[in-house]
């Protein structure tokens, strides 16, 4: 699975690194699985990391397609969901980007785009410390 995420047992944040090639099945199958265990606070503050992503097997329509769900998670939730996603690579932003713009009208949803996981954490206020506790 190319699709790892790692929950903190101390703090409502997740690290979840992406590897190799991300398909649209592989991300409903994590994010199904993620939702199922769902937090306790709000905000839940989670870094995407996809540094180590070769390739996405997604088209426009399938971040657009995928909006939907993160609707439906924040009408069924009290719960804020902010995402600070990592991507240096110029076309896997460019879809980042695309899934920023289309998330922007859902409620208790926030995406941040960087280039490095630094800058990540610091948009959410957390350390590398938060990451070692994760991964």
């Amino acid at each position: 699975m190319p699709i790892h995420i790692y929950r903190s047992p101390v703090s409502e944040s997740a690290y979840v690194r992406c590897d190799g090639v991300v398909s649209l099945d592989d991300m409903q199958q994590q994010f199904a699985e993620f939702l199922a265990d769902a937090p306790r606070e709000s905000p839940y503050r989670i870094v995407v990391d996809l540094t180590s992503v070769r390739d996405i097997d997604l088209s426009f329509r399938d971040v657009q397609n995928f909006v939907p769900t993160l609707v439906r998670t924040t009408k069924s939730s009290a719960h804020a969901y902010a995402f600070s996603i990592v991507s240096p690579d110029m076309q896997t932003r460019a879809l980042v980007k695309v899934f920023q713009i289309l998330t922007q009208a859902v409620p208790r949803v926030s995406v941040t785009l960087h280039t490095t996981v630094a800058s990540a954490l610091s948009a959410l206020s957390m350390t590398d410390s938060d990451i070692r506790r994760v991964a």
